[in-house]
């Protein structure tokens, strides 16, 4: 166990099933905007688990064999990533989706990690939320192989209903009473924090 909330870098938790081409990419993109990243792995065929591990060999990812949980996986993975990032001393934790890229817009040129540090290092800040805003097909039926952030440049209106979904980030000390309460009904959730 490191020392107690001493890791300055954000942790993004996610959870991955069939996400194979978009793996490389999500991780480049938030590694690139500073945050460390524990990946649960929960898929059962295909080449995913192949691509996780290298990542992980590589040092650019921790990995989590997730693929026993077929219940409530994403839950109980983000409860299991909770306490490790916890014990691992991270200050800052939240939880993104493989198709959910965090990209700062507008004010200061900064990265999403310097984004999210220096919003919850704010007094009196417990957990900040991001707006999704959802980039749809474009018109296209079919895949293609081009980046995410490539084939998808328009995002839609920000008064649609699914714009009105979060993703969050918070301090993870700001759980822990709830979670020390009763450890095994604590349930992460990634859309907020208790």
């Amino acid at each position: 166990m490191r020392f107690p909330l001493s890791v300055d870098r954000p942790v993004i938790c996610a959870i991955m099933k069939l996400e194979q081409p978009y793996v490389i990419e999500w991780t480049a993109w938030h590694k690139l905007h500073g945050f460390d990243l524990m990946i649960a792995d929960n898929c059962v065929a295909g080449p995913q688990t192949a691509v996780l591990s290298a990542l992980r060999d590589a040092g650019w990812i921790e990995l989590v064999d997730w693929r026993h949980d077929r219940l409530q996986p994403q839950r109980r993975a983000y409860s299991h990533l909770y306490w490790r990032a916890l014990f691992q001393g991270y200050r800052y934790l939240g939880f993104l989706d493989a198709d959910e890229f965090l990209e700062p817009l507008g004010g200061p040129p900064w990265s999403g990690a310097e984004l999210v540090r220096s919003l919850l290092s704010r007094r009196g800040v417990r957990s900040v939320a991001f707006r999704w805003a959802n980039f749809g097909s474009d018109g296209r039926e079919g895949y293609d192989d081009e980046l995410v952030t490539v084939r998808f440049p328009r995002r839609g209106r920000h008064d649609a209903p699914t714009a009105r979904w979060k993703k969050a980030f918070g301090r993870v000390g700001s759980c822990l009473p709830k979670a020390v309460r009763s450890p095994t009904l604590f349930m992460a959730h990634p859309h907020g924090f208790p």
